[in-house]
């Protein structure tokens, strides 16, 4: 996740070879200090991923057992409160 954010991908261009490639050499990789949130935090996260793995699944096998009751809740402009 931390890859991902857009200030790492700054940095990683900044710490590149400036070619047009933008090629960053083993060593200058390994410099880059990674700060970790603690276990706590990390925990949420997981928590959080774990979420939206198990609704992706749910959502999944709803698809697959009432692909009528999908299609009648995108046709209605989805699920009213």
């Amino acid at each position: 996740m931390n890859f991902l954010r857009d200030e790492m991908d700054r940095y990683g261009w900044f710490l590149s070879d400036s070619s047009i490639r933008a090629n960053l050499d083993w060593e200058r990789f390994l410099d880059i200090k990674i700060s970790f949130p603690n276990i706590s935090i990390q925990d949420k996260y997981i928590s959080i991923y774990e979420a939206i793995i198990r609704v992706k699944r749910l959502n999944e096998r709803i698809q697959k057992i009432c692909p009528v009751l999908i299609r009648k809740a995108n046709q209605d402009g989805g699920v009213k409160s």
